[in-house]
């Protein structure tokens, strides 16, 4: 997603099926290679990535791990961690994302989409 994309996506206060067809249509043409008409119709299409953990966690890149949970008084907001196990015995520089937003979904196609970067 390009920086618009992520700000939208970071100034989120729920789920909104717009943002859901930016994600589709990112993961569309970086999959497939196949352009997606963002029109009203195929809106519905997507995937309600900002309203659903199981539909956020199909943006998780492979290989790694997740944690989401609600956070706040009371539970006002999620929280999303990503990393990317086995990296501190092997070495390697560590890769952690952690995001907080209105909602866990949300938090987890924030912290999905930066690991995607």
């Amino acid at each position: 997603m390009n920086d618009l994309q992520m700000a939208r996506l970071g100034a989120l206060t729920g789920p909104n099926r717009k943002v859901d067809a930016e994600i589709m249509q990112f993961e569309t043409d970086r999959g497939a290679g196949q352009h997606i008409d963002l029109s009203d119709e195929n809106k519905e299409l997507a995937l309600a990535y900002t309203a659903s953990v199981d539909a956020a966690l199909t943006l998780v890149p492979e290989g790694w791990a997740w944690f989401v949970q609600w956070i706040g008084e009371p539970f006002s907001e999620g929280m999303a961690r990503l990393w990317i196990p086995a990296q501190r015995t092997q070495g390697l520089k560590i890769e952690n994302i952690q995001c907080e937003a209105p909602t866990p979904a949300i938090a987890l196609c924030i912290s999905a989409m930066k690991a995607r970067r």
